[in-house]
């Protein structure tokens, strides 16, 4: 029996064919496609930290199937975090990039930094990458009943196994370039703690102009200012790179600090420097 042919109009020809490029494009498995799609989840994961499966489906115009197996590359690749229903971003690109300069003399300086420790501190983080650092080693640690309170919103999650650790995390406005929390909530949960050290790092020091930094947000350097106010010790953390220069902002003097830790890079000139204005230098080796 011979079958009856359909004819098309052009434009039933068009609509067919777009279609059928959309179908393609959405279900195939191949790797240029889910590349692109991957791509298009991460662009939507920056602009809002959260989504559920379902609103990525929607979103994107993607089957949830098609979705499930994208998501579960990415996790895969470590660039997401995926829960029950909801997935987000692991690291911001801006944050991610910082970690990794310079992160030989960071992870040095944090080392170093935990023979200050005792048993039974309260120390404050600021959001630094290299007080990051240091967060890794002390989770890695045999401290016990330490109180850590922070503005960072990557902090906390390392110390998922440490049971005897009490870790606080100050919430508020969040800033995902740098990964942290700020503003009047931060500034108000850090005001019913008091600290024995208060861990934090800076962009620049000089004995010129003290402690600056580039002031991407004023909220972030009010939390530092704030913590310091509330801590006994003051511990500024800056690797080698960042002496004898000046970056826009003042937010410290060298009198609001008691001391500095940084890596075996410093130059003596500049440790003697120090050393005249009665400033001590702990040297990471």
């Amino acid at each position: 029996m011979r079958k009856n042919k359909i004819y098309l109009t052009k434009t039933e020809k068009i609509i067919y064919n777009i279609s059928q490029v959309k179908s393609y494009l959405n279900f195939s498995g191949a790797n240029v496609f889910q590349e692109s799609r991957k791509d298009k989840i991460l662009e939507l994961l920056k602009k809002n930290k959260g989504y559920s499966t379902k609103e990525l489906s929607n979103s994107l115009n993607i089957p949830i199937s098609t979705i499930h197996r994208d998501l579960n590359e990415l996790v895969k690749e470590d660039k997401i975090i995926k829960s029950h229903g909801g997935v987000k971003i692991k690291f911001d690109e801006v944050f991610a990039n910082r970690i990794k300069v310079n992160s030989e003399k960071k992870i040095e300086i944090a080392k170093k930094s935990l023979e200050l420790i005792n048993d039974s501190d309260s120390l404050f983080l600021d959001n630094s990458t290299t007080c990051y650092y240091l967060a890794k080693e002390i989770s890695k640690s045999d401290f016990r009943n330490l109180v850590i309170i922070t503005n960072s919103y990557i902090i906390p999650g390392l110390f998922k196994h440490r049971e005897d650790m009490r870790i606080i995390s100050t919430g508020g406005d969040y800033f995902s370039s740098h990964e942290c929390f700020a503003g009047s909530i931060t500034l108000q949960t850090i005001r019913e703690f008091n600290g024995n050290i208060s861990f934090f790092s800076i962009s620049a020091i000089s004995i010129e102009t003290g402690l600056s930094d580039i002031p991407n947000d004023l909220m972030i350097g009010d939390f530092k200012k704030e913590m310091a106010a509330r801590s006994k010790v003051n511990i500024c953390l800056v690797d080698s790179t960042k002496f004898n220069k000046i970056a826009p902002k003042t937010y410290y003097s060298l009198d609001d600090i008691d001391r500095i830790i940084t890596d075996s890079g410093i130059d003596e000139e500049t440790i003697k420097s120090f050393e005249k204005i009665n400033k001590e230098i702990l040297i990471a080796e």
